[in-house]
């Protein structure tokens, strides 16, 4: 899954906010389901 595919010339900076805040919310398995904000806070 690609959120920007490979040549997107027309990204507006609250696309890129949204998809960065996106990333780092989101649970990962490898994280033991804490998002990589939760992880890197000590949550």
């Amino acid at each position: 899954c690609t959120l920007l595919p490979k040549g997107t010339k027309e990204t507006t900076p609250k696309e890129v906010a949204f998809i960065e805040n996106w990333i780092n919310n989101y649970p990962k398995k490898c994280l033991d389901y804490k998002s990589p904000k939760e992880f890197l806070s000590g949550g």
